[in-house]
């Protein structure tokens, strides 16, 4: 048998990606058939490494001038990523519902309530620091002698000016914004009640050896 003659040898990396550039064209005005195929593109520009940041830049610059109307593409695809990126934050704040009520009071009238949430440093859960039903600076004269006392419950627990203390939970290891791959690969994580359990018995644990240390009878 011979090549070019009896079959012909194709690629994903050219012939098949061709095709599916070539698809595209064709489906401008169908988005679920459309975002299927950029799906399949990336995927293959994946597993054929051509998923460099700079590379892929050019790349979507060139396919937008020769093609404009991807620009409708994109948006969708932007609209499509906030939507799912704030069903995933929805489903999330279950945490905050399951750490919600396990604050407590400890030596010199102080109040310790649970807090979670999300800032420059990413996902964070943590304790607000109160006394007097007034809300105290966590990094403040106060907070910092409290924090003297548990720092050595846990290496990760931080002194923070707004959460008295706080950490980032093994899920969301990082001290950054969390990203929306991230944050979309939680959600559809068919064990994501598990990880959110698991996020919420940390929590619990460590509050009370927190509460058991600023209890401590120096």
């Amino acid at each position: 048998m011979e090549i070019g003659k009896d079959f012909n040898l194709i690629s994903y990396k050219h012939h098949i990606l061709n095709w599916l550039y070539a698809c595209l064209k064709e489906v401008s005005t169908l988005p679920i058939i459309r975002e299927t195929i950029l799906q399949y593109i990336v995927l293959i520009k994946k597993l054929t490494n051509q998923l460099t940041s700079t590379g892929m830049e050019n790349e979507i610059k060139e396919m937008i001038l020769k093609n404009p109307d991807y620009i409708n593409v994109i948006n969708d695809c932007k609209s499509v990523i906030n939507v799912l990126r704030e069903e995933s934050w929805k489903y999330l704040l279950k945490v905050d519902e399951g750490v919600k009520g396990k604050g407590f009071s400890v030596i010199g009238g102080y109040q310790l309530e649970p807090c979670f949430g999300e800032d420059k440093e990413g996902v964070y859960v943590g304790l607000k620091l109160y006394k007097d039903n007034s809300s105290l600076v966590g990094t403040g004269k106060e907070g910092k002698s409290l924090f003297k006392k548990i720092k050595n419950v846990d290496n990760k627990l931080v002194n923070g000016s707004g959460a008295f203390i706080w950490y980032n939970p093994a899920q969301f290891p990082k001290k950054e914004k969390v990203s929306d791959k991230q944050l979309i690969d939680f959600y559809k994580n068919d064990d994501k009640d598990m990880l959110i359990k698991e996020i919420i018995d940390e929590a619990e644990s460590l509050f009370k050896r927190i509460e058991k240390d600023l209890n401590a009878i120096d």
